[in-house]
């Protein structure tokens, strides 16, 4: 998948050129530990996995290793949460209400993510 390998080119001093990889999108990064078992279903899981429907079981914990992947050590689900609600509005994600707290859905501007759900 594009984003799962997608980088840039940065300039150096002295012309020297070196590839850096792009950051990993907070969505992305949830997706990702919804396939590795070390995380799923201990501290998020598939609610309906087919409609990119998930739950943080352990919300705490999921802020803790975002904050761990941005070296934010401070990182707390407060400000995890407020990065997802940015994602409301551009069509990445939703709060899914009717299937309880913590529940959120991937939506259509989250490109590609039925299709790393269906590598797993």
């Amino acid at each position: 998948m594009e984003w799962l390998n997608d980088g840039w080119m940065d300039g150096r001093a002295g012309g020297v050129r070196r590839r850096r990889q792009r950051q990993r999108q907070l969505w992305q990064f949830l997706l990702e530990i919804l396939g590795d078992d070390r995380y799923s279903p201990s501290i998020i899981e598939w609610v309906r996995r087919d409609d990119g429907v998930f739950r943080f079981v352990k919300p705490r914990s999921v802020a803790e290793l975002w904050g761990r992947r941005r070296r934010r050590p401070s990182m707390s689900y407060e400000h995890l949460a407020r990065a997802m609600r940015y994602y409301y509005r551009r069509g990445v994600m939703r709060r899914v209400v009717d299937l309880g707290r913590l529940v959120y859905q991937f939506l259509s501007n989250a490109e590609g993510w039925r299709e790393y759900t269906r590598r797993g």
